[in-house]
């Protein structure tokens, strides 16, 4: 398997990240009949993105806020890391964050 992250900041106000995972094709058992059988698992490929944004900045004793966003297996690939349990499809999540003294 390879992992390959790059990442980029927007000045003060964000930052924005990009991750690609790549998984070979694998052995693994198949318990669904007796006695399992070996398996070959096919290769696959995601990605991910990843972002924040600040939209106010703290000030003294007030905090600052920042909006991120991130999303995970973005091209909704569709594979196993274990026979008979599929992977989960895009998912998208969204929140925020409160920032204190001017991090």
């Amino acid at each position: 398997s390879l992992n390959a992250a790059a990442a980029y900041r927007f000045g003060s106000r964000g930052s924005a990240s990009v991750d690609v995972n790549v998984v070979g094709g694998r052995d693994d058992l198949d318990f669904a009949e007796f006695p399992a059988t070996r398996v070959e698992l096919p290769p696959y490929v995601t990605v991910g993105l990843a972002g924040e944004l600040s939209v106010v900045r703290p000030r003294g004793h007030a905090p600052g806020f920042a909006v991120t966003g991130r999303v995970e297996n973005l091209f909704d690939e569709d594979y196993q890391e274990v026979v008979g349990f599929p992977s989960r499809g895009r998912a998208v999540f969204v929140g925020g964050r409160v920032v204190f003294g001017g991090r």
